[in-house]
């Protein structure tokens, strides 16, 4: 029950703060290029490194800590980052085809994916 109140807990502030740099990104930088999420998908990913080596190397955090900052905080920033450990633990654990298929066909599918929803609406709303 603790763990889940520190993912909902972390959750809303990760995500409060991704809110947050997407206005002040759409007043500040040109929009030809999505520059916060980008920012926002590097900053995370480089976020979970540091709590991966800290979280479990370093200062071994408790669970519930880690999954909140990981799972809540970092989950609501950006799922990227969680992509990212993902696929190098993937790498790290000797399980290279695994790693490169999930690092390249995460995107890859995810567009089709994204692209089959969109036809799909769109048929519908001609129908």
């Amino acid at each position: 029950m603790q763990q889940l109140a520190l993912v909902i807990v972390f959750g809303a502030l990760g995500v409060t703060l991704r809110y947050g740099i997407s206005l002040w990104a759409l007043k500040a930088v040109p929009q030809a290029f999505p520059w916060a999420t980008f920012v926002i998908n590097i900053v995370g990913a480089f976020l979970m490194g540091v709590l991966y080596v800290l979280g479990l190397d370093r200062i071994s955090l408790a669970p519930e800590i880690r999954t909140g900052l990981a799972a809540g905080f970092l989950g609501g920033f950006t799922t990227f980052s969680a992509y990212c450990n993902e696929s190098l633990r993937l790498w790290e654990g000797g399980e290279r085809v695994m790693a490169a298929l999930y690092y390249f066909g995460s995107p890859a599918f995810g567009l089709l994916a994204c692209y089959g929803g969109v036809a799909l609406m769109r048929t519908l709303e001609r129908a």
